[in-house]
């Protein structure tokens, strides 16, 4: 996994920058200021993945477990979101989202 740790875990600013993690189990992996631009994570486990800064411009999350994530901060912009889970993903006023994307809609909750 590029050295990213589970619960705990400290990794930032790791560079995955179009990588395959379709289907991925990811949960509660820090991903903090990662570049994830271009990423293939359709179908990926990200449960309370730490998404903090991470940079997700042009992601492929189609069918994405994003429950409980930590998406403060993050840039979507691009990001291909169809039929992602966002219940209760946290996200923030910096958060950049896909033109047109309701994260509230979606399940999201805004904590600023």
């Amino acid at each position: 996994m590029g050295g990213f740790a589970r619960s705990g875990g400290w990794q930032r600013e790791g560079y995955l920058r179009v990588a395959d993690l379709a289907g991925a189990d990811l949960e509660s992996v820090d991903l903090t200021g990662a570049d994830l631009r271009g990423a293939c994570l359709r179908e990926a486990r990200m449960v309370r993945t730490r998404l903090v800064g991470a940079l997700l411009a042009d992601a492929d999350l189609p069918g994405a477990n994003l429950t409980h994530a930590d998406m403060t901060g993050a840039n979507l912009l691009g990001a291909d979101l169809s039929r992602s889970i966002l219940h209760r993903a946290r996200y923030d006023a910096r958060t950049r989202w896909p033109d047109g994307f309701d994260p509230v809609r979606h399940g999201a909750v805004r904590v600023d």
